[in-house]
């Protein structure tokens, strides 16, 4: 993928026991669609691209979690209605809750902003749920995941893969990862 998001977020959930590091469900079956370019869903190509992935989940026997480690500020019907189409199918959806910048509001990017999905966020290793730095906070959160270290910014979830410069292993946090580790989980 563009970014390597998605990426990330597929070895979080099912990286093989051989890789850099292993995925928190190293034997799942994944079904990964391409639906964004980022992490954003910004353009109409990738509303109907996201729409036609979570129709094609609905309908998969196979199929019954859906993690969403991508957002948008805005509703968008089609995909409010992909969600109702495979939440009636039965399929679990988890979906981020998405970044903390200045000027946001408590309230999850869309679609952890809707009922119909389970939003998830990570927190720092604290005795009580203080966010990671970049983690959305919300009482419309559903569940947390650890993400990163209580006093050490740089301690994160090791995440698939290496970086092309330095070849150090790369680090991934914040509540996409929180997401992918969750649906992981499940």
């Amino acid at each position: 993928d563009d970014c390597g998001h998605g990426t990330r977020m597929a070895a979080t959930i099912a990286a093989p026991l051989n890789a850099a590091a292993a995925g928190v469900a190293h034997g799942a079956n994944l079904r990964v669609f391409k639906v964004v370019n980022n992490v954003f869903i910004a353009f109409a190509p990738e509303i109907n691209a996201v729409t036609s992935a979570l129709l094609n989940t609905a309908f998969a026997p196979d199929m019954s979690i859906v993690s969403m480690s991508i957002g948008s500020p805005v509703y968008h019907t089609d995909i409010a209605w992909g969600i109702s189409m495979a939440h009636m199918t039965g399929k679990l959806i988890f979906a981020a809750a998405g970044t903390s910048i200045a000027g946001t509001t408590f309230v999850p990017v869309f679609p952890g902003s809707l009922p119909l999905t389970t939003c998830i966020t990570g927190v720092r290793d604290r005795s009580s749920l203080w966010p990671c730095d970049d983690c959305h906070i919300s009482p419309m959160v559903d569940f947390v995941v650890k993400m990163q270290g209580s006093q050490d910014d740089d301690l994160l979830a090791i995440s698939l893969g290496r970086n092309n410069t330095t070849n150090q292993l790369n680090y991934s946090g914040g509540s996409s990862t929180a997401t992918a580790t969750m649906a992981g989980i499940a």
